[in-house]
């Protein structure tokens, strides 16, 4: 029970201190969330036209049934980033009883509690809690009721995973070959096992089938425009090329980062030290290794503070605690093999302190950053108009402090056109052509150098390149104002004339 304190407690200091952090990306989806609660629908302007910008749709539509209960939509995700987060500490210190051990996971709920990454992607309005919540509880769920039951809580649980993300579709597969094993191991309860991995995917299927079947009919698309947006850059590569790059970079970059390489070997060798429980230990296995392959391929498409690999560590915790018991077990609790296993976990503690306050500190330079998008946000309340047309990239926060302008996003997510031009992420002229054409009031610039400079360089994304070499924005449209995002980040404003 002190273990699960002390992770709460140290989790609980963490989204204090981060109370104001939001990644921009957040802001995007609190738009559809907000349009969607008003009752216009899950859209992201609401000109008529309709695009799938995001890729969270069960985060979006709980956001929104809250929305329309009257709660705003910024501090509700805050909490309920805090409370899932809490939550998924909470069942992992609980998990073992549910594969049949009798102890706790102090140090799991203790080291998740102090992880920096863990605090900071609850405390940024994402899905990123919902994901890990939900991973979680399928662990916990799919041993209980797999053998004895029919599995329609643990079908439930995988059809929000792949609704809460499309990545989350690839725990359907995982959980049913661990029930297809299961099957073949205990021939007495075969029936079940299969009649259970038949449900999960009819269940699952069908809700699946029955979004994309929505997804048509509302947006026009089977898939979400945040697919052709990222699928650029992603299939201009080969896959060998791909994969290589994403194991090199996201998925050893992120190990080394979380200094977690051995425990990541230990994880993954649990499953091998695991007596009657090892189809639980290999379901979270599974899980762990399916995120990592998916982060591997498509890892370029993905935002900091490792958001997307967190959900490994948090399992991979969960099995080197599982093994540990295992081994104390078969030891007879050698008082050695304790002192060892006890400086380990204090070395690691003190990483992960290390770590945490790392990941506050650079919270917190975030919140300080975020501020000029506040700052943007009120200049265009007091000079736009509703109707008038602004183009911008980042188009997170700024586009929803400003709810009645028609935002034309450069960086493609919630535009359909720029996110079916090819290259368009690599300078291709069309796509700056394509805003110009637009004739929006307002365009804003992200360069490297403050006005009158800026036209000699560009911070980050090309489409502003693009703008700036075309003629009529130094014709048609004037310098209204600037604010400078961090060193050597500008944001110019300009205004149709």
């Amino acid at each position: 029970m002190l273990g699960l304190l002390a992770g709460l407690a140290i989790f609980a200091l963490g989204q204090i201190i981060l109370r104001h952090l939001y990644i921009d990306d957040a802001w995007i989806s609190f738009r559809y969330a907000r349009h969607w609660g008003e009752g216009l629908g899950p859209v992201y302007n609401v000109d008529g036209t309709h695009v799938e910008g995001y890729t969270n749709f069960l985060w979006v539509a709980l956001l929104a049934g809250l929305h329309r209960l009257g709660l705003p939509v910024p501090e509700t995700a805050k909490v309920l980033g805090g409370l899932l987060g809490a939550g998924a500490i909470v069942l992992l210190w609980g998990l073992p009883r549910r594969v049949g051990l009798p102890q706790r996971l102090p140090a799991t709920a203790l080291l998740v509690g102090l992880s920096g990454l863990m605090a900071t992607a609850c405390a940024q309005g994402l899905e990123t809690a919902l994901l890990i919540f939900l991973l979680v509880l399928l662990v916990t769920v799919l041993p209980g009721e797999a053998e004895t039951r029919v599995a329609w809580r643990s079908a439930l649980v995988l059809l929000a995973l792949a609704l809460t993300r499309p990545d989350g579709l690839l725990c359907l597969p995982v959980a049913v070959l661990v029930l297809l094993l299961l099957a073949i191991a205990r021939p007495e309860r075969r029936k079940a096992l299969l009649g259970n991995a038949a449900l999960l995917l009819v269940v699952v299927g069908a809700g699946v089938a029955a979004h994309m079947l929505w997804r048509h009919a509302f947006y026009g698309d089977w898939l979400p425009n945040t697919f052709y947006a990222k699928a650029g850059p992603v299939t201009a590569r080969t896959l060998p090329g791909m994969i290589l790059t994403g194991l090199s970079h996201w998925v050893a970059g992120f190990w080394g980062d979380v200094g977690g390489v051995v425990i990541l070997c230990w994880a993954l060798a649990a499953v091998f030290m695991g007596g009657r429980e090892w189809p639980w230990l290999a379901l979270a296995a599974g899980l762990l290794l399916a995120r990592m392959l998916f982060v591997a391929v498509f890892g370029e498409a993905y935002m900091g503070h490792w958001r997307f690999m967190l959900p490994t560590l948090v399992l991979a915790l969960c099995l080197v605690e599982l093994s540990v018991q295992r081994m104390l077990s078969l030891a007879g609790g050698a008082r050695a093999l304790q002192r060892g296993l006890l400086a380990l976990l204090v070395l690691y503690g003190l990483f992960s302190g290390y770590r945490f306050m790392a990941e506050m500190r650079g919270g917190l330079v975030s919140v300080a950053e975020s501020a000029t998008h506040e700052q943007m946000g009120a200049w265009l309340q007091q000079h736009a108009q509703p109707g008038d047309g602004l183009a911008m990239f980042d188009a997170g926060m700024v586009p929803y402090k400003s709810p009645n302008m028609r935002v034309i996003d450069t960086g493609g997510l919630n535009d359909r056109t720029l996110a079916r031009l090819p290259d368009y992420r690599r300078g291709n002229p069309a796509a700056a052509r394509y805003v110009m054409d637009a004739r929006p009031r307002f365009i804003l610039l992200w360069t490297t150098r403050p006005w009158p400079e800026g036209g000699s360089g560009y911070a980050y994304e090309p489409t502003t390149k693009g703008l700036q070499d075309q003629s009529e924005l130094r014709r048609d449209y004037r310098f209204a104002a600037q604010w400078q995002h961090a060193a050597g980040h500008w944001f110019i404003m300009m205004e149709r004339e």
